[in-house]
């Protein structure tokens, strides 16, 4: 890199770089409300998935209807869609939508479902930017 020398001009600065992020840190602290479904355990997990990724907690107790994870993962976010003239459906399941399912464990049989969240995070991502605090 050269500096411009006297009575030169400078070149033009860059122009601005649209910056996407590439993955999402998801933390896992606690559930509220929760109601047991009976069964001799009291000890519940949270499934994450984004697209095709999935993530899931540890056990915890509930500790009145409150379990609490205090749990972080990543999860990588789909790339961006191309421009198209018309935009195509989304695969199933949807690449742009965070769900939390919670389950209590069982001890004998399939775990049993307590309660869903979901988030879409493609309004995280508008125009090319970024919004961390979201």
């Amino acid at each position: 890199m050269s500096l411009p020398r006297a009575g030169e001009e400078s070149p033009p600065p860059p122009p601005p770089s649209s910056w996407l992020p590439s993955h999402v840190q998801v933390a896992v602290v606690q559930a509220r409300g929760l109601r047991a479904k009976g069964g001799p355990g009291d000890a519940a997990f949270v499934t994450l998935q984004l697209g095709r990724q999935k993530h899931r907690t540890a056990v915890a107790a509930q500790k009145g209807g409150c379990p609490r994870w205090a749990e972080q993962c990543a999860l990588e976010l789909p790339p961006p869609p191309p421009p198209a003239a018309r935009p195509a459906p989304p695969p199933d399941p949807d690449p742009q939508l965070l769900q939390l399912v919670v389950w209590q464990r069982a001890l004998v049989g399939p775990d049993r479902f307590l309660g869903r969240a979901a988030f879409p995070l493609a309004a995280l991502l508008q125009d090319g930017r970024s919004h961390p605090d979201r």
